[in-house]
């Protein structure tokens, strides 16, 4: 007795390929430069592990370092999803709202009673462990 051969799907991660011209097209508008630059060779490591979908990635650099573009860029080029950024004083959120502006990123604060889905939702740190923001970021 023969049995049907059953016809088996191998799920594989696709991961995005990123080419220097896009990088670069994308850093121009993020940082507002015509030439822009790494600001170390540390932030370029962590920006193309970030593209690579390497998991988990801590990051360390100093205050100014540019651990912002790392997931900024991250979130232009993957254009899909949602990616939720926590600030923690509120003069980062400014200044990170403000760069979001000068990208032409969408983006919203979020507060309680939020429901709307954008690219990027900035909240702060003592809201992201709200039951209002745990309950918006499980429906997301």
């Amino acid at each position: 007795m023969f049995k049907a051969a059953t016809i088996g799907v191998l799920l594989l991660a696709i991961i995005p390929v990123y080419f220097g011209e896009e990088i670069h097209d994308e850093l121009k508008k993020v940082l507002s430069q015509e030439e822009p630059e790494f600001r170390s060779d540390k932030q370029r490591e962590a920006v193309f592990a970030a593209l690579d979908q390497q998991t988990p990635l801590i990051v360390v650099l100093p205050t100014s370092g540019g651990k912002t573009l790392t997931f900024t860029l991250l979130i232009i080029l993957r254009d899909s999803g949602v990616s939720i950024v926590v600030v923690l004083f509120n003069a980062l959120k400014k200044d990170y709202i403000r760069r979001l502006r000068l990208a032409y990123i969408e983006h919203i604060i979020w507060h309680y009673g939020e429901t709307r889905y954008v690219p990027v939702v900035v909240v702060s740190a003592d809201r992201a462990a709200t039951t209002g923001f745990i309950i918006y970021e499980s429906m997301l």
